[in-house]
């Protein structure tokens, strides 16, 4: 008997992957559950939203896998107020069990190349930069990541925690003046300003300067939009210069594909469509000797240029360092020999705020300012 399933969450390519090892074992994909995606099909079957289920699946009996971790509150109600829809009998199955009982899909995704699973980088380079982490809980971290992607075994796997980029158990917020400046590298729609500017405001400090760059039009647009919103309505104290520019360590203009994953400049990458064309810009130049003190880097895969790019703000301001690990597997080994070469008397922290080490970020944490 064919046993109809849903899958909740999956995107791009993994949708497809998973779909097909789950049809493989005779089950019946009939659709996805995704708010996020903009498109309304893929590989032939529907995707809908949430509030779409009762009106599409009815009374479903079937199976419902989960392909997101449901720590934080924001995944945990999303997936509880899919989970309230159904009102047939349904068998749930948690991102681990998904993934364990069809582990194929891991191999099959990274057989295609996806980053989050590559086994192309050096392990003794990486076994190399464990000791320069300060806590066990970092070192640990690590030693998982590189377990993991050797062997895909899911009990490697940290769950994600909260608070990206002001962990609660990394102790920076001590070395953020009452009055502090962020540079925002790859600020996608404003949405780590929100975090940061409340989360430090809880704590009395206030924002006198914010730095964004952000390459993507659309995403330009809403992170200047809500800059407006908080002027708006609180922060008219603090300054705000907003660049539509990508970061890198030289100027050039480049292309910018974006798809199911964000945005992201190409260099030298032919199968990729383009969508606009961007400029990139060096930090160091920008900031022109201005403090800074808190510098936060997302930038899908030019991490380790924006880091080159800004050497002289670094040396100078020795501001907190929050820098993405996750979208070049080199960037485990790389970012933290060249940070340590140049902040000397810096401590190093790894925390992990996604799935599947996705979302892991190395807090650069200076012992005095």
């Amino acid at each position: 008997m064919v046993r109809k399933a849903v899958v909740v969450g999956a995107i791009g390519r993994r949708r497809k992957i998973l779909k097909d090892v789950l049809e493989s074992k005779g089950s019946k994909v009939i659709c996805f559950v995704d708010n996020i995606c903009s498109e309304r099909e893929y590989d032939g079957v529907p995707i809908i939203r949430d509030f779409e289920i009762e009106e599409y699946l009815g009374d479903f009996d079937g199976d419902v896998y989960l392909t997101f971790p449901t720590i934080d509150d924001r995944r945990r109600g999303f997936a509880e107020g899919v989970l309230s829809r159904f009102k047939g009998n349904i068998r749930v199955y948690n991102y681990r069990e998904t993934y364990s009982f069809h582990k194929e899909a891991l191999f099959l995704a990274r057989e295609l190349g996806d980053y989050w699973l590559s086994k192309n980088y050096d392990r003794e380079r990486a076994y190399g930069v464990i000791e320069m982490f300060s806590d066990e809980k970092s070192k640990v971290l690590v030693s998982n990541w590189i377990a993991f992607r050797e062997t895909l075994d899911l009990s490697l796997i940290p769950d994600p925690e909260g608070d990206q980029y002001l962990p609660r158990d990394v102790p920076l917020i001590d070395s953020i003046p009452d009055r502090y400046s962020l540079l925002d590298l790859g600020a996608y729609d404003g949405d780590s300003l929100v975090f940061i500017l409340s989360k430090l405001e809880g704590l009395g400090k206030a924002m006198d300067l914010y730095i964004a760059f952000e390459p993507d039009s659309r995403n330009f647009n809403k992170l200047r939009e809500r800059v407006r919103e908080l002027i708006d309505r609180k922060v008219q104290n603090t300054k705000f210069l907003l660049l539509k520019a990508g970061c890198s360590d030289e100027y050039r203009v480049l292309a910018l594909h974006s798809d199911w994953e964000g945005s992201r400049l190409l260099d030298g990458e032919r199968d990729a469509r383009v969508d606009e064309w961007a400029y990139t810009m060096v930090a160091d130049d920008v900031l022109n000797n201005v403090r800074v003190d808190l510098i936060k880097i997302d930038t899908e895969g030019f991490e380790m240029r924006c880091l080159r790019g800004l050497r002289k703000s670094i040396w100078k301001s020795r501001p907190i360092i929050a820098v993405s690990l996750y979208h070049r597997p080199e960037d485990i080994y790389e970012i933290p020999e060249f940070l340590q070469q140049l902040c000397r008397d810096y401590s190093f922290y790894l925390r992990v705020h996604s799935t599947f080490f996705m979302g892991t970020v190395l807090y650069a944490v200076p012992k005095l300012r």
